[in-house]
């Protein structure tokens, strides 16, 4: 009787069936599509790895002005400076204090001290702090936070304003200004609390030196402004997140994907 053509199945002989399995295996494991597939999730998977959860912002610098100029804390991977004032301005004075309210303050001498936000910037009247990443990394900053006030004798009254500039455009704009008035007797330091927003893309990736200025001025209240009443800054903090250089997250994103190649090579 004759056999159906869909019932028969031809089959190699014994001897010639391993060979066939062994070029179908070889086949498919040289196709070049099955390769790059491989390659792209490695590559997908390592890129994924290396970035990781979002990182949360933390101190990078800090000042707190309790016993000299240098930072109270300063983060992993970060280099800074002490806090400082220019080597010339003009106008008054900018000094610290130490001790459990030591501060930084901005005062008047005998010609006056700045009374705008122009005469500040052409007296050079700021303090400033620098900070950088270690080499192999880069800032991704978040926030600069700060205490802005003063102090005033008793029959003096004045408002100590502050504004804020960085390295980033050389010091062309401000992140911010703030100001507080300061009434008569205010012997005791008297705060309000200031933050400037740095998560734009200017203040992102950021590996060289960055340097923040406060500059200050006062408001007059009373023409006999007494050089005895002094703009004070306190606790000067920085935020903001360390992480690997773009060059130094693909080096590692290449190496990992490299090592994975290799050590299938070597299973196959």
């Amino acid at each position: 009787a004759m056999v159906g053509a869909s019932e028969y199945m031809p089959t190699d002989p014994p001897e010639i069936q391993p060979l066939n399995a062994m070029k179908a295996t070889n086949m498919k494991a040289t196709n070049p599509k099955n390769g790059l597939t491989r390659h792209l999730f490695l590559l997908a998977a390592t890129t994924l790895l290396a970035a990781g959860p979002a990182a949360q912002a933390a101190t990078l610098v800090e000042y707190t002005f309790a016993t000299n100029t240098s930072p109270t804390t300063t983060g992993t991977n970060v280099a800074s400076q002490n806090y400082s004032v220019p080597g010339s301005f003009s106008g008054g004075t900018i000094a610290h204090t130490t001790g459990s309210g030591g501060n930084v303050y901005y005062t008047r001498n005998a010609t006056g001290a700045p009374t705008s936000q122009a005469e500040a910037l052409t007296n050079t009247f700021y303090s400033s702090f620098t900070l950088s990443a270690d080499s192999g990394f880069a800032l991704d900053l978040d926030q600069l936070s700060f205490q802005y006030g003063g102090t005033t004798p008793s029959d003096r009254s004045f408002t100590a304003n502050f504004f804020l500039r960085s390295s980033v455009d050389s010091f062309a704009t401000d992140l911010g200004s703030f100001s507080l008035a300061i009434p008569l007797n205010t012997s005791a330091p008297l705060y309000a609390s200031g933050a400037v927003d740095l998560t734009g893309a200017a203040f992102q990736g950021i590996t060289g030196n960055v340097t923040f200025r406060i500059y200050s001025f006062g408001t007059l209240d009373n023409p006999q402004f007494s050089t005895a009443s002094r703009a004070r800054i306190d606790t000067v903090s920085l935020t903001g997140v360390v992480i690997p250089e773009p060059t130094t997250w693909a080096l590692l994103a290449g190496a990992l994907t490299v090592t994975v190649i290799l050590r299938r090579r070597r299973q196959a």
